[in-house]
């Protein structure tokens, strides 16, 4: 988590430097539009990837930092507290995406908008709403997969069969919405989730290894 928080906060700081920059220069100048160009090459598709890229990560650690989370003192308090913010904020994403794409849903197919906000629908059809789900839908499917294997972390068969039924629930969203644009990312997404199903079933099928304190040294 450290790691891609490192990574937001230098991508927030250039977008605050090129805003900043972009007020203080002469309206039309070159050096203006140069920095337009950046603007429009970080903002927005730069930080959406980097959220839908990172989300899992950024999950993981958040909700790791609240499971052990304490109020000793005025430096665990603090992190409680930024730790519940980041929590709300990635419980949120999935509902803004999908109302920042149904808002959006006439201008979608535009190269503008494209430029904007096209990597929450790179690859997907965005004509119907089952269709316009699907980054919410891998947004919420990771935070299930973060949070189960935070506080499930004693209780792996939970995890375990949590996983096959979402693994079947989303195979059956791809085959009833077919929100992938060819036929080639179909296929792909079809052999990502049987590949998926796959390791799952193994780990549910044969017993986990015994530890060292059981084993014959």
């Amino acid at each position: 988590m450290g790691i891609m928080l490192m990574i937001g906060g230098v991508l927030l700081v250039a977008i605050l430097l090129v805003i900043l920059c972009m007020r203080f220069c002469k309206q039309g100048g070159k050096l203006h539009n140069i920095f337009l160009k950046v603007k429009g090459k970080i903002l927005w598709n730069s930080v959406l990837r980097f959220i839908l890229q990172g989300y899992l990560k950024i999950a993981l650690g958040t909700i790791f930092s609240l499971y052990v989370a304490s109020i000793a003192d005025s430096a665990a308090s603090v992190n409680l507290c930024i730790s519940i913010l980041v929590f709300l904020v990635l419980c949120g994403l999935p509902i803004f995406f999908y109302i920042l794409l149904t808002r959006n849903k006439e201008n979608l197919s535009t190269e503008a908008m494209k430029a904007k906000i096209g990597s929450i629908y790179l690859g997907i059809r965005t004509e119907t709403k089952s269709q316009r789900l699907y980054s919410s839908m891998f947004l919420v499917r990771r935070m299930t997969y973060a949070i189960l294997t935070i506080t499930c972390i004693n209780n792996p068969n939970i995890l375990i069969h949590v996983f096959l039924l979402t693994n079947i629930f989303y195979v059956l969203y791809l085959g009833l919405t077919n929100p992938n644009d060819t036929p080639l990312g179909r296929r792909m997404e079809f052999l990502n989730e049987i590949g998926l199903q796959l390791v799952t079933y193994h780990l549910a099928l044969f017993p986990l290894a015994p530890t060292l304190e059981d084993e014959t040294l």
